[in-house]
């Protein structure tokens, strides 16, 4: 598996800094980039943290303290309006710029999205980060968190037209497929993929002969298969061209997520939601619509 490093991050033309929010449903992360300033990553915090309290405002109110040249805040939300409303009025009080990503809003991809508005903006992002950054004709998105998103993300050579976002699936994710279970089913455990006891039972046999082995054996098994078929299916729909898989999300780094099987390309970016954030946002500073 290859790794971009934000020692990869190209932004091209040059412009102010600019702090980046992705607003996650389990975790919201930060980073600042621009300005002549090397990408930074700054807080992650859990979701519920955040938004109680004056936890928001504390951390932003620190950071542009720390760093008053920044005056522009930009913004990846999957967890509605009252976090934009929330992060936007802030903004405005204390003389920000503020921007918040939504599809179709960068001239390199179109999305065939029925409601292109209804398209997670975390999906977007990520897909056009792919699409800015890939030299395959066939790519997916691959992002493991709260759920599993997957998005086909392709280069139509016989065009000169955008990169195209076909689609994609969602599925839960590997820890909601655990908890799920757990929930629903009287007699199985709970179980969650990190520490060492998981560790130990994901090195099982082929066949897993204990509850806590099936559980986690099948969760990752039925990740990558689902995945290795999707890709299998692109491939064949775009005449043979391999696919190209990007991986992102909490569960990106599990070691039981490190290969996805032979014949697939991968490769990880955790931050791929923070580089197309940011080149959306860098395209509506220059002018761009």
């Amino acid at each position: 598996m290859l790794v971009k490093e934000l020692a990869d991050w190209q932004v091209g033309v040059e412009t102010p800094a600019c702090l980046l929010v992705d607003a996650g449903n389990t975790q919201i992360k930060a980073m600042v980039a621009g300005g002549g300033m090397a990408p930074q990553r700054l807080w992650q915090r859990p979701r519920e943290w955040w938004l109680q309290g004056l936890a928001l405002e504390h951390d932003l109110q620190g950071f542009f303290v720390k760093h008053p040249q920044v005056r522009h805040l930009a913004l990846s939300n999957v967890l509605g309006q009252a976090m934009h409303g929330r992060l936007q009025a802030w903004c405005e009080r204390h003389g920000v710029q503020f921007f918040c990503t939504a599809a179709n809003n960068h001239p390199q991809l179109q999305t065939c999205y029925d409601t292109p508005s209804l398209l997670g903006q975390d999906r977007w992002s990520a897909a056009l980060a792919v699409a800015l950054s890939s030299q395959a004709p066939c790519n997916l998105v691959l992002s493991m968190g709260t759920a599993t998103t997957l998005d086909a993300v392709v280069c139509r050579p016989e065009s000169q037209g955008p990169w195209v976002h076909l689609g994609g699936m969602i599925v839960p994710g590997p820890g909601t497929m655990l908890a799920a279970m757990a929930s629903h089913a009287v007699q199985l455990p709970k179980l969650a993929l990190e520490g060492e006891s998981s560790a130990i039972a994901l090195q099982s046999k082929e066949w897993p002969t204990n509850t806590e082995q099936a559980m986690l054996a099948g969760v990752v098994a039925m990740h990558k298969h689902y995945v290795l078929g999707m890709a299998r299916g692109l491939s064949a729909q775009h005449g043979g061209w391999p696919v190209q898989c990007w991986v992102l999300g909490g569960y990106a780094e599990h070691p039981a997520f490190a290969s996805l099987g032979v014949d697939l390309a991968v490769v990880h970016w955790p931050w791929a939601v923070f580089f197309g954030l940011f080149a959306a946002w860098q395209h509506r500073l220059l002018g761009g619509v």
